[in-house]
């Protein structure tokens, strides 16, 4: 595994990991506070890069398509819980719910 080294800024609490991420290193500067989802984050990108690689090992893709597959499948997955976490539908039917209570109740 690589040497993560860091660099702290005092000033703005803003501080320089390096990332492995996909065989190459990613230095990036983000919050004392982000680290740990950065790491999670970084990590995430590297095993789904590395099962990709093996899945497709002897086909003629490259470094290149892995990434555009990795990032298509967290984009993919972003939208796909957005669409989930959606309280639109909830909403509508609360309002409905609202709407017939209110002429139960005006009937009685």
């Amino acid at each position: 595994m690589h040497r993560i080294i860091k660099r702290i800024d005092a000033m703005n609490d803003k501080f320089t990991i390096n990332l492995s991420i996909a065989e190459d290193i990613l230095p990036l500067r983000i919050n004392r506070d982000d680290e740990e989802l950065a790491r999670k984050a970084g990590k995430s990108v590297s095993e789904l890069f590395a099962k990709y690689k093996a899945k497709y090992e002897n086909s003629e893709l490259s470094y290149k398509d892995f990434l555009l597959c990795v990032a298509f499948q967290f984009a993919y997955g972003y939208y796909k819980l957005l669409d989930e976490k959606s309280i639109e539908p909830m909403l509508e039917r609360i309002y409905d719910l609202n709407a017939d209570l209110e002429t139960f109740l005006k009937d009685k």
